[in-house]
């Protein structure tokens, strides 16, 4: 014990320290280490028992039990087996990195041989997923599922049907970039098979009409002339007097009733609407009073024809020029048919002016490039276009452009951001790092790391889509943090006396269980992101958690191989001295209360920002904005043509949307209903589809009506034919005739048209002779014309080929019928659907009609709900994974396996019981149910430990808290792009907290955070905070949020790392504390423990030498080893320190506690390695029987 203290020089001999003032001795008495205060000169001859004893100790010494001390052993472990890999490392530097080299070579070619790149958004989401599967039944049946659409303005209709023609005739002619332009409809086929979409009962009442002119299709013309007409009238009243007349005698005889009378007169040419009328009055006249009914319906419309005719003579007496058909159309098609028969229909909206044309861009399959070629292609022709026509305004938009918009911006936006991040990490790594050599070290480690995860990304998933390819951005901001907290590590123990190859060895020791730790917690983290149901998240966790234990790997295999090259020649007083940050660490360890109290009441006035009382429940704030829009540039032009598209439409009180449900339909009457229904929601605008374009009624119905129509017009001739001259007397006396026959009918509904008649009469009587022959030869030329103008109609639509599919216009058809036979149905909403509460209502009524339904807007609620519930089920799985990985690294081995075992069993049970109920389990309530179990098991085994790794978990939950309160201050919401980055601010919060823990049980005395973790902490934020804070400089607003959200989560995980979290670890009561008189108190905290253990304060020590005594500030926090000469150098003046061999220390000082051992204790080399022992932390606190006490 008494054996003199021994350090090390620049070169790495040892040699003894003469005349050094021994430390306070760590006594291992009663199982459990402490410090305890005397005397040097009593040092080498008491033993410890008689040293804790006369110093007040009072207890006996105790050996320590071989259960504890292999115990001891199994924590240094892992320790010692990175110290053993690293002494072979730089044993063979050339060698690794020739390997690593060679490794990465092949992982860089197998990648970018097999790697895949999947641009389509549906590849974010899971194949088993119930919506998925309808989305991928509907892209198979129909193709291409999103459509670019053209906007063209121009000042009137005419024009912007003209730019259409223009640009639709130029997208025709480039299949291999576009496909199925729709800018016009046609009838197509359609137009020459018009009567197929007549009742059969329509079909019939007009039938009947065209055999009453039969005579004139077999070419009896002179049928039609008013002669004919007056006379034939007149004949068919007589006969209907007379047989009227003879069943009146039959009946007054007593014979039975006969037949009825026909109707008083028949049009030859009764069609149209006359027709319909007829046969729905028929119809209605039968029901109510059998054939009675029906003659009398006829008979009254047969009055009514006559008299619309003599309206017609009347009118054309007075006004020649102005000719009005009496008998209005041969038949009513629906008018929609009719006008497309007529003429084409373009896409333009209400008012005329806009006009819009939709394509398919045909993709390819080169990286993310997706559409690119078609879109620019598409927008070099508008701009041709609006070269030759300045007055017109074109615009693309749709979700194809709003996507390549969106991913040329911010491709354009972070190839700036990453000039700029470049050159500040670079910069800043300089600075923190005070030189040139080491972060060039640390970035080449990073290149391998990276190379190494791109390989293992293809290897283990084999694509990259666009969510999962942000990994790269993960493990830059977390990869080259394990070699910065090397390096610094490395650093300041060159500056404390080592070698090279020492200092690596030793920086290995003392953060490789910090780092393993942190890297295993942050990679499980990501990997529970794969437990989530949204694939895109589950591939992202899966590389991201691979990427960062790669990256660890990498650290301890590169790093070691390349300092061992650069620095081999370097003297340890020309290495730079990393930053120290000394003020703000003594602040933090003299006033420990009030910058705890200062940062509790920060991080509550946060949470007061962040959460509020709402409902009867604590409630965040801030509100997670799914609008796809509110990501994209300002002045973007996709994003403006749309919203122009938006104002135009509310205007004319219509919706605008560009969006909508897609249903499917297995028959057209199928789809006819569906649209009924659809239409009769009130969150529904109107409803495109086909079906409706097909009859109505099956074409077994309608055929044989059809083809006879087509039989008797088969020889109409394709012009009228010329009547004879006609003779203005005779047509008098016919129509004088039909008059007084007219006269003798005792049917009310007559009597009108004989007054008419009698004007009609008097007023062609007082015309002239040439005045009649001009007024009959006039009128007859255009009746014959009209009715033959009709019966050329009939002829036109009268195809009895029944229609099909083919008779639709090719791009119709592409769009609303696939080639298994399906209608499709599109569902426009009357609401713009781009934000969550009007898409959640149209969702919800659609499905109340289609619960199959599908389209982009259902993928759009679908998927943002999805990853948010993926995002808080992987932040709880991550949450509960760290917990429980902290825990088992603070407990001792069988700590930690019975408190694992426990809660297994607990666990087990309580899913057997709800299982046995046939209730399915919450995952995420099972999850955190785990971690209180074995945290209460924990509890029970070992406090501290679970103390341990509340604090540990301090950064990332309170840090969160901070910043969300901080995100609401400055108006920013969470969204799809920025929540992406929580797991990367989630794992450097982790990572601090688990640095900082680590570092506090490493140093014994409990002193303030060393300079080197510090150091390390705040390069590692501030390289991210500067690298993802470029983006802040971005024109997209979803990479702005990002920029924004990752520099404040990042700042305040910092904050909470190395403000509030050692403050309060300065506070915690830890274990024994050895007064100024000697006397041991229990529960001191680490800073009383520090300062008895180091018999000063604050961080000041008193080191003698062969001169004046003289007080000194550690570089580290600790107490150094100085040499005895009289400034405390060897003979270089490099101040060093003793290393770390193994064995019995006898008196050596211990580095960075100040504490030195007595010799003949059983001990491992240097207490102040990292996970050897824990000091106030409790680590090593145990009794004879292995259990931990609490001093």
């Amino acid at each position: 014990m008494g054996s003199a203290p021994v350090a090390v020089a620049a070169s790495g001999e040892r040699k003894p320290v003469d005349g050094a003032r021994k430390a306070p001795t760590y006594c291992n008495c009663h199982g459990r280490w402490h410090p305890v205060a005397f005397p040097a000169s009593v040092a080498a001859s008491w033993p410890c028992r008689r040293a804790c004893r006369g110093q007040g100790c009072g207890r006996k010494r105790r050996e320590t039990p071989r259960s504890v001390m292999e115990a001891k052993k199994s924590r240094f472990a892992f320790a010692e087996l990175v110290r053993r890999l690293t002494r072979a490392v730089t044993a063979h530097p050339i060698a690794v990195l020739v390997a690593a080299a060679l490794t990465m070579v092949l992982a860089v070619t197998y990648t970018a041989v097999c790697i895949e790149f999947r641009t389509d958004r549906s590849d974010l989401i899971s194949q088993d997923a119930d919506y998925q599967k309808r989305w991928l039944d509907y892209t198979r049946s129909f193709g291409a599922s999103s459509e670019i659409v053209v906007v063209v303005e121009a000042p009137t209709p005419q024009m912007i049907k003209q730019i259409l023609d223009e640009l639709g005739a130029a997208l025709e002619q480039e299949p291999e970039l576009f496909s199925s332009p729709l800018y016009k409809v046609d009838a197509g086929a359609l137009a020459n098979k018009g009567l197929q979409y007549l009742s059969p009962a329509e079909l019939a009442a007009a039938l009947e009409r065209i055999e009453e002119l039969r005579p004139v299709l077999d070419g009896q013309w002179e049928q039609l002339t008013l002669e004919a007409m007056f006379s034939n009238w007149a004949r068919r009243v007589q006969e209907s007097i007379r047989a009227r007349a003879a069943a009146a005698i039959r009946r007054f005889a007593g014979g039975s009733a006969g037949s009825a009378p026909e109707p008083v007169a028949s049009v030859p040419a009764g069609t149209g609407e006359a027709a319909r009328g007829s046969v729905t009055a028929e119809a209605g006249a039968t029901s109510a009073a059998g054939p009675e009914g029906d003659l009398g319906a006829r008979r009254r419309e047969g009055i009514a024809q006559v008299e619309r005719l003599v309206d017609s003579l009347l009118r054309y007496l007075d006004q020649p020029n102005e000719f009005v058909f009496p008998w209005g159309d041969s038949l009513s098609l629906e008018e929609k048919f009719r006008r497309a028969g007529r003429q084409v229909v373009y896409l333009l909206n209400d008012t005329g002016t806009m006009g819009f044309l939709r394509v398919y861009p045909v993709r390819q399959d080169e990286g993310f490039a997706g559409a690119e070629r078609s879109i620019r292609r598409l927008r070099d022709l508008a701009e041709r276009i609006r070269h030759r026509h300045p007055e017109v305004r074109i615009g693309l938009t749709g979700i194809p452009v709003l996507e390549h918009d969106e991913m040329q911006r911010s491709q354009r936006d972070m190839t700036i951001a990453s000039i700029f991040s470049t050159l500040g990490v670079g910069v800043l790594l300089i600075v923190g790092l005070r030189g040139l050599r080491h972060p060039l070290v640390a970035l080449a480690t990073l290149v391998v790391g990276m190379a190494l995860a791109f390989g293992y990304t293809t290897l283990a998933v084999g694509h990259l889509n666009i969510l999962s390819v942000s990994f790269a951005a993960i493990l830059i901001g977390l990869g080259i943090d394990f070699a910065i907290h090397y390096l610094a590590r490395y650093l300041q123990l060159r500056h404390e006396g080592y070698g090279v190859r020492d200092g690596l060895i030793e920086a290995s020791g003392e953060v490789g269980s910090g780092v393993a730790t942190a890297a295993v917690t942050t990679a499980l983290a990501f990997f529970c992101a794969g437990l989530t149901d949204f694939l895109g998240v589950a591939e992202l966790g899966i590389i991201a958690g691979g990427g960062v234990l790669i990256c660890a790997v990498t650290t301890f295999l590169v790093v070691p191989a390349l300092v061992m090259l650069v620095d081999d020649r370097w003297a340890p007083g020309r290495l730079p001295t990393p930053f120290q940050a000394e003020r703000l660490r003594h602040v933090i360890f003299r006033f420990p209360r009030l910058v705890l109290g200062g940062s509790a009441a920060i991080l509550l006035l946060a949470a007061s920002w962040a959460f509020e009382w709402r409902d009867g429940a604590l409630r965040p704030v801030m509100h997670y904005d799914s609008n796809l829009l509110h990501l994209q540039a300002e002045g973007l032009e996709s994003v403006e043509v749309q919203q122009r598209v938006f104002e135009e439409s509310a205007r004319s009180g219509g919706a605008g949307s560009l969006l909508f449900a897609v249903s499917m339909a297995d028959t057209p009457e199928q789809a006819r209903e569906l649209r009924r229904r659809f239409e009769a929601l009130p969150t529904v605008s109107h409803v495109e589809e086909l079906a409706s374009r097909f009859p109505a009624f099956p074409a077994e119905e309608t055929k044989l009506y059809v083809q006879a129509f087509h039989a008797l017009l088969a020889n109409l001739p394709p012009s009228p034919p010329r009547l004879p001259a006609p003779d203005p007397a005779r047509v008098g006396r016919a129509a004088e005739d039909f008059y007084r026959a007219l006269q003798r009918v005792p049917y009310p509904e007559v009597k009108p048209v004989i007054r008419k008649l009698d004007r009609f009469l008097e007023r062609f009587a007082s015309l002239s002779l040439q005045e009649q022959m001009a007024v009959v030869e006039g009128y007859q030329r255009k009746l014959v014309g009209a009715i033959h103008s009709q019966l050329a109609q009939l002829a036109a639509v009268c195809n009895p080929e029944p229609v099909s599919v083919s008779d639709l216009p090719a791009e119709l058809a592409h769009r609303f019928v696939s080639p298994q036979g399906r209608w499709l149905l599109q569902i426009f909403p009357k609401e713009q659907i781009w934000d969550d509460e009007p898409l959640e209502r149209f969702v919800r009524d659609v499905r109340s009609v289609d619960p199959q339904v599908t389209g982009t807007p259902l993928q759009n609620y679908e998927a943002a709900r999805q990853i948010r519930e993926s995002y808080m089920n992987a932040a709880v799985y991550a949450f509960v994974v760290i917990g429980i990985v902290l825990l088992v690294d603070f407990l001792g081995t069988w700590q930690a396996v019975s408190a694992v075992g426990i809660t297994a069993l607990v666990m087990g049970v309580g899913l057997a019981i709800v299982h046995s109920r046939g209730v399915p389990p919450d995952w995420p309530t099972v999850a955190l149910a785990t971690l209180i179990t074995i945290s209460a098991v924990a509890a029970v085994l070992d406090f501290h430990a679970v103390v341990d790794m509340v604090l540990a978990l301090l950064p990332p939950v309170a840090g969160a808290v901070l910043m969300l309160g901080l995100l609401d201050r400055v108006g920013v919401s969470l969204n799809p792009a920025n929540l992406i980055v929580m797991p990367l601010v989630l794992g450097i919060g982790v990572d601090d907290g688990v640095h900082v823990l680590h570092d506090f049980r490493a140093r014994l005395g409990g002193d303030r955070l060393s300079a080197s973790t510090f150091n390390a902490i705040v390069l590692t934020s501030l390289t991210s905070m500067i690298g993802f804070g470029s983006m802040m400089l971005s024109a997209h607003r979803g990479l702005y949020s990002v920029g924004l959200v990752l520099v404040v989560g990042v700042g305040s995980c910092l904050f909470i790392s190395l403000v509030l979290l050692p403050a309060a670890l300065q506070l915690l009561p830890r274990g024994v504390v050895v007064g100024g008189d000697g006397e041991i108190t229990d529960g001191g905290t680490a800073a009383q423990f520090a300062a008895a253990a180091g018999d000063v304060g604050a961080g000041d020590r008193t080191v003698e030498s062969a001169g004046t005594p003289r007080r000194e500030q550690a570089d580290d926090g600790g107490v150094a080893m100085r040499l005895s000469d009289a400034d405390g150098r060897d003979g270089q003046g490099t101040p060093v320190r003793p290393p770390a061999e193994g064995g019995e220390l006898g008196s050596v000082a211990a580095a960075g506690s100040g504490i030195s051992v007595p010799s003949g204790v059983p001990t491992e080399p240097r207490p102040a390695d990292p996970g050897r022992l824990r000091g106030y932390t409790g680590d090593m606190r145990r009794g004879a029987g292995g259990d931990r006490q609490t001093a």
